[in-house]
């Protein structure tokens, strides 16, 4: 049952900690959720957030799982290795909230092109350039590792994907807007990790 909890928590913290903070930007007159607005595609990161927040509930209360048996089929029983899972999620919690502090008012989602922030290069961004999605992909690896069924790894290979593509769109403008600048953060700090 501790496995379930750190699961719960570890989805549900980071989407209402996300939330919150769009919530708190709009009381100060700034639009942070800018999802959708330009690049269509960013449509699939809330159908995709409220699928796997719905299956780690599932697994945990005995919900009906939507994709069937072949799908919800343990792969592996991994004894340990949910432990491991544990901890990811709770690395990439820690993460997340320190992105969310390291962000502090420039905080969106997705890209401001109307008033775009400063580079911000300190806190956890002086070790990776993209410590949101690092948070996110820690969390979804974990989850595959206590629920190590086909479902939850086609999920962790689609918040990859989905925020593989979301770093290239932001990156992009990144490199257009703050131009030598982002080429000198980008020498020194890894799109994912500080090397890589």
């Amino acid at each position: 049952m501790l496995h379930n909890f750190i699961a719960i928590v570890s989805v549900f913290a980071v989407l209402l900690t996300m939330f919150e903070r769009v919530f708190r930007q709009k009381q100060r007159g700034i639009k942070a959720n800018l999802l959708c607005r330009h690049h269509i595609m960013e449509f699939v990161i809330y159908p995709y957030s409220l699928l796997l927040a719905y299956h780690v509930l599932a697994y945990t209360f005995d919900w009906p799982q939507i994709w069937g048996a072949a799908l919800n089929t343990v792969l592996i029983p991994w004894g340990w290795l949910d432990w491991v899972g544990d901890l990811l999620c709770i690395a990439g919690m820690v993460i997340f909230v320190w992105c969310i502090q390291s962000f502090g008012a420039a905080f969106r989602l997705g890209v401001d092109y109307e008033h775009p922030q400063p580079l911000i290069t300190t806190g956890i961004y002086a070790y990776t350039r993209n410590p949101m999605y690092v948070a996110y992909d820690l969390i979804t690896l974990g989850l595959f590792l206590i629920y190590p069924t086909p479902l939850f790894f086609i999920l962790g290979l689609g918040c990859w994907s989905i925020f593989f593509r979301q770093t290239t769109i932001e990156e992009e403008f990144l490199r257009k807007y703050h131009g030598a600048a982002f080429e000198e953060y980008c020498s020194k700090v890894g799109r994912f990790f500080k090397e890589f």
